[in-house]
């Protein structure tokens, strides 16, 4: 892994804290970006 990447790990603790946070609605929203990103 290289520096400045996340591994599943750390994504999903991020996803856990953003779960109790009030950017939940901006996470989900980049996340479907993410996902559209790839999907191309």
């Amino acid at each position: 892994m290289k520096d400045g990447e996340l591994s599943a790990d750390e994504i999903i603790e991020l996803a856990g804290s953003a779960e109790q946070s009030e950017d939940k609605k901006k996470v989900d929203e980049f996340v479907e970006w993410t996902i559209r990103k790839i999907s191309e």
